[in-house]
């Protein structure tokens, strides 16, 4: 269990009427990246997605984001990472340590934002797990297909997930999937559907070239290699030699 009198450290703790903003810092050093790729999925990712789109508040000026950073200085104890909690004249950082699961992230979560998180949310990012680790690319997509399914089919405003990252991630994952496959209408279909909710999701943008190509489609996998240049520049060395490519077989 992370609890304040094992596993999390106060940094800097200064009273604050409110909080602003919360930055949530994941380690990616190579000894946590290390005790964390068991779990295969990038805690960075696990984090993002179990924040509902109502846990990003938790007041009307308050924001969480979550981020890489480097080493956190607690090799050994890791995965790690840090929450910053701001206001406008108060800052407070936090270390926790041991993240080593959706479980102990939504902790984490509900700590630094007093909202607990859906069980839907960590019961995905774990059903999301057992799909890295399946061979079988028929199965994963049944795996996945039960993700979807789960987030996608509450029709209640309060435990609406169509707008959440853990959706994103699980039709980013479903698209790689059909990729495998070459179903590539099929995967052009799911990272629509990721752009549609994070416009500038360079890896939407990598899979929507790459299935382009493979159904001959040469200047709409252009303009996807073009997109994910402005999504994240550094693709762009290769993406413009693979637009080059591409514009010869035009």
């Amino acid at each position: 269990m992370i609890g304040k009198g094992s596993f999390v450290i106060t940094l800097v703790w200064i009273l604050s009427s409110w909080c602003n903003s919360i930055v949530i810092k994941v380690c990616q050093s190579k000894t946590c990246t290390k005790q964390h790729g068991s779990q295969l999925r990038s805690l960075v990712t696990v984090m993002q997605d179990l924040i509902h789109t109502s846990n990003n508040t938790n007041s009307m000026t308050t924001t969480m984001n979550v981020e890489a950073t480097g080493c956190l200085t607690q090799c050994g104890r890791g995965p790690n990472l840090a929450v910053v909690s701001s206001s406008k004249t108060n800052q407070q950082e936090t270390l926790y340590r041991l993240v080593d699961s959706p479980q102990a992230a939504a902790i984490v979560l509900e700590e630094v934002s007093g909202i607990p998180v859906p069980s839907i949310l960590i019961a995905a990012c774990n059903v999301m797990q057992k799909a890295e680790t399946e061979i079988d690319a028929n199965r994963k997509e049944l795996i996945l297909n039960s993700v979807i399914h789960a987030l996608t089919s509450s029709s209640s405003p309060s435990s609406n997930f169509h707008n959440s990252h853990a959706l994103s991630s699980a039709f980013t994952m479903r698209a790689l999937n059909r990729i495998q496959l070459f179903n590539y209408t099929g995967a052009i279909e799911d990272a629509k559907l990721v752009t549609e909710n994070i416009p500038n999701d360079a890896t939407a943008f990598r899979i929507l070239a790459q299935a382009y190509e493979g159904l001959g489609n040469y200047p709409s996998a252009i303009q996807a290699l073009q997109k994910l240049i402005q999504a994240n520049s550094a693709f762009a060395t290769k993406a413009t030699k693979d637009i080059q490519r591409l514009s010869d077989l035009c």
